[in-house]
């Protein structure tokens, strides 16, 4: 446990770009669903935003919602490096 916290704690989520802070929620282990929830996003707008990062169409991220996904994974990676 102790290595996977290391692999991802050079992620900063503060200043992380989308792509970034998708990569580091699948090093977390958390689902798409998990993180929609905890930030009010709606999961069709993540879909879509996933499609963006990788150039498939979709939609850039607005910042307040970037935020709350940021704001999520910060809190995430602090509770995950308390329990190991």
């Amino acid at each position: 446990m102790v290595m996977r916290m290391q692999m991802h704690m050079h992620i900063d989520p503060n200043k992380a770009s989308f792509p970034e802070l998708d990569a580091l929620r699948g090093q977390l282990g958390l689902s798409q669903s998990y993180i929609c929830r905890e930030a009010a996003i709606n999961p069709a707008t993540y879909t879509r935003w996933r499609k963006w990062a990788v150039g498939r169409g979709g939609h850039c991220p607005q910042s307040s919602s970037l935020r709350n996904v940021r704001s999520v994974l910060a809190k995430e990676l602090e509770r995950q490096a308390r329990t190991s």
